[in-house]
């Protein structure tokens, strides 16, 4: 588990999630992103080349203050 926290007098903040699997550019990583309840959740899942690996991560965006959206795979507090 990872926990990170940003604070700041003024709003504006992109969280997006990337990574490399090494296939070489293959398109097998599905990347969404979703509100619920005010929280903005993030979800990658894929399938790491070398090994067959397969993994699902989840990232959390909570905000105090402003308004939270979701689209194209990230999530934005404005």
């Amino acid at each position: 588990m990872l926990v990170s926290r940003f604070e700041g007098s003024s709003v504006g903040l992109t969280v997006s999630f990337a990574c490399n699997t090494g296939n070489n550019g293959k398109k097998d990583i599905q990347n969404t992103s979703v509100v619920k309840n005010g929280v903005g959740y993030i979800t990658v899942s894929g399938k790491v080349s070398n090994n067959d690996l397969l993994y699902n991560t989840q990232i959390a965006v909570a905000a105090q203050g402003g308004t939270v959206t979701a689209a194209n795979g990230s999530v934005t507090v404005s």
